[in-house]
């Protein structure tokens, strides 16, 4: 709340708030959809487990939109920086 916001700090946070997010969301996915295939192939829980080919990508939206504000933020230390000392 203290000084700009535009900071290298914050674009890096923002930068790896996205990143985790991706690789969180691919982790997801392998974890959810091993787990079931790897049951269903057992013989004695064939019956029991019905595997699903339901994706989400959602974290797909969500890694990008912090992404981009982390670009948005980069760009304005940019200007930040070309504009000091101006006014």
């Amino acid at each position: 709340r203290r000084g700009s916001p535009f900071n290298g700090a914050n674009v890096r946070r923002l930068y790896a708030a996205g990143i985790i997010t991706m690789w969180g969301g691919v982790a997801d996915l392998a974890v959810s959809g091993v787990g079931p295939l790897a049951a269903s192939a057992s013989p004695s829980l064939d019956g029991l487990v019905y595997p699903s080919t339901l994706l989400q990508f959602g974290f797909v939206g969500v890694g990008t939109v912090f992404i981009v504000v982390a670009d948005v933020f980069r760009r304005g230390l940019i200007l930040q920086r070309e504009t000091e000392g101006l006014v």
